[in-house]
């Protein structure tokens, strides 16, 4: 080949290089200003995002006004929230029975509230896991 063109090709490489290089430099800085505003930005997206939950777990102040006068009442009657209501209790078992001539429910029943499940007949049945 003609040492002209090797040269010409050489100059106009290193002539495309340098523009390369020139714009990479002159986006640098917003490369930097980007990550600099990285925590930032993450905050302001983490904020957003647990707006929108609370928003979506308690939809307004008439739910949030139920919730707290329920855990007072419970707390004013001595109630937890794993208590069973009131006079839905089960039958005795065993010596504890109830007393001859009354109506105990069988053994392996539940006398509770309709639809409950005695912890001993759910056995590893549970519907999730953790």
């Amino acid at each position: 080949m003609n040492p002209r063109v090797l040269l010409g090709v050489g100059l106009l490489g290193v002539t495309l290089a340098g523009t390369a290089i020139l714009l990479a430099a002159g986006r640098a800085p917003s490369v930097l200003d980007r990550l600099r505003a990285l925590p930032e930005d993450f905050a302001a997206a983490y904020r957003q995002r647990e707006a929108e939950l609370r928003a979506a777990l308690i939809p307004d102040d008439d739910a949030v006004a139920a919730a707290r006068a329920d855990v007072v009442a419970r707390r004013s009657t001595g109630r937890g929230f794993g208590a069973v209501p009131a006079g839905t209790h089960a039958a005795p078992a065993g010596a504890h029975a109830a007393p001859a001539g009354t109506h105990a429910a069988p053994a392996g029943t539940h006398a509770g509230p309709t639809g409950a499940v005695s912890p001993a007949d759910a056995g590893d049945d549970l519907p999730y896991a953790f």
